[in-house]
């Protein structure tokens, strides 16, 4: 889990918003797609608000929880958590990365994080670091895949019938692509938070779920924001071939 990450699904989404706003000039402009138009950008930026939204709450989440959690458990965080989820002795923890750019390199098997870590970030990596993972190519695949098929999804979506098999294939085809990495994510916050629940109890474990919540749910926009587009693009169409038919 790593903040660039996080901003990068975030920002990719934007290309969506490049495109409702560049496509009278690529294709040509009928009544018609003047309404698709406006639908998709509605849709654009209604999806585009998901991962933002949820960015914002994990920077405010790492906040609270720097703010709030005792010296007495930020002082010992590195043995507490190597205990608590039965970290191997070969695993290399380096600090100085930025607060937010914490990450696991597989290859190296190292730990990433700040000279002064938030507890759940540092649980989440070390959550990456043990357990049972899945393969590192298919999750790495998934983290490509599952988010830079999202502009796809909703450009298909724009020019096809929102009701049509071809719709609803590129409406989930992002996340059904995205399923393994959302599912290592998860995997690796549910083990960070157990771990925290063992080391500072359920005020760790409340601490940490906003930042975890929030950084995840950038993850999810990747599921999320074409099928909620889609159903905007969906309605809006079904409202105008409505009036169409009054």
């Amino acid at each position: 889990m790593t903040s660039h990450a996080h901003q990068q699904q975030a920002y990719l989404l934007g290309s969506k918003l490049a495109y409702a706003k560049y496509a009278s000039i690529w294709f040509p402009k009928t009544k018609k797609e003047v309404a698709r138009d406006n639908a998709i950008r509605a849709a654009n930026i209604t999806s585009y608000a998901i991962p933002l939204a949820s960015l914002g709450v994990a920077h405010a989440g790492h906040a609270v929880e720097q703010r709030y959690t005792p010296e007495a458990i930020r002082g010992n965080l590195e043995a507490s958590l190597r205990k608590a989820m039965n970290a191997s002795p070969e695993l290399r923890v380096r600090y100085g990365t930025k607060p937010f750019g914490a990450y696991f390199n597989p290859s190296t098997n190292t730990v990433n994080v700040a000279h002064n870590p938030a507890p759940s970030i540092f649980a989440h990596e070390m959550g990456h670091a043990t357990g049972k993972p899945i393969s590192n190519r298919l999750y790495g695949a998934s983290k490509i895949l599952g988010p830079g098929t999202v502009p796809l999804s909703l450009l298909v979506q724009g020019f096809t019938d929102p009701d049509s098999p071809t719709a609803t294939v590129a409406r989930y085809t992002p996340g059904v692509l995205g399923a393994p990495m959302l599912y290592e994510e998860a995997r690796a916050s549910l083990r960070g938070l157990k771990a925290l629940h063992q080391i500072g109890g359920k005020g760790a474990v409340i601490r940490g779920l906003l930042p975890l919540l929030g950084a995840f749910g950038t993850y999810g926009a990747t599921a999320i924001s074409p099928i909620v587009g889609g159903k905007i693009l969906q309605h809006m169409m079904h409202q105008k071939k409505k009036v169409e038919h009054a």
